[in-house]
């Protein structure tokens, strides 16, 4: 019974950030990002086709999003109908997955993804007051610690495109810590020939959203969103 209430639990984080994950996707090229739910709303923001944002709000034909901009994470509402969601995208299979390694494969696609233990003697930490709470490893913010030490990290991520080996440089991952292979997926939007490969992770608090995104064969992009 155990088993199932985790299998189920997963099910449905998974599902979730699956339904909120979109990327922008309008005729115009570009959507307006407003303060309120009202086509004649102060605009805030635009933001251009393939900009991947995470809803957690609906409200009627409106979004309530949040993007990155400079490395901030900003919010705002646009319109549902001007986006793509990654759950009606194709999803690549799981072939593979145990607690160190996942591959995700469709068609001539492949990604390969290694976790391990934390590496602790090979780490630059650094504390906050009272050196209690993990401030930054290796010169950077730490996601998914919530000022704990890491139990988990990434070793790799290879993308293996129509015979093309990608491997993302390691300062792509780095500072990702905890990460769920469970609760990852690759998703394949065909119109725009772009790859999305992302993640939920978390150390059970300190939760964030990753998502990776290769662009006619290559790495383009990273987006991480904060659980607020």
């Amino acid at each position: 019974m155990k088993k199932l209430f985790v299998l189920l639990l997963s099910f449905i984080s998974c599902y979730s950030v699956w339904a909120q994950l979109a990327v922008v996707n309008d005729s115009a090229g570009f959507v307006a990002v407003r303060e309120n739910v009202d086509a004649k709303s102060k605009i805030t923001d635009t933001l251009h086709n393939g900009r991947v944002v995470l809803s957690f709000d609906v409200h009627g034909k409106w979004l309530f999003a949040d993007y990155s901009r400079h490395g901030k994470t900003l919010s705002g509402h646009i319109p549902a109908l001007r986006v793509t969601f990654f759950n009606n995208m194709t999803k690549f299979s799981k072939s593979s997955v145990n607690d160190s390694t996942i591959i995700l494969s469709f068609d001539s696609m492949k990604i390969i993804i290694a976790t391990g233990k934390f590496e602790k003697n090979k780490s630059t930490i650094q504390y906050g007051k009272r050196d209690v709470f993990v401030k930054s490893i290796n010169g950077k913010f730490p996601y998914g610690t919530d000022g704990n030490l890491p139990r988990r990290q990434y070793k790799l991520i290879n993308v293996h495109i129509n015979g093309n080996s990608i491997a993302i440089d390691k300062n792509c991952w780095a500072d990702l810590f905890e990460p769920s292979l469970a609760l990852t997926n690759a998703f394949i939007d065909t119109s725009r020939k772009t790859i999305y490969l992302a993640a939920q992770n978390s150390d059970g608090a300190g939760t964030y959203t990753v998502v990776w995104e290769f662009k006619n064969g290559q790495y383009s992009n990273r987006e991480v969103f904060l659980a607020e």
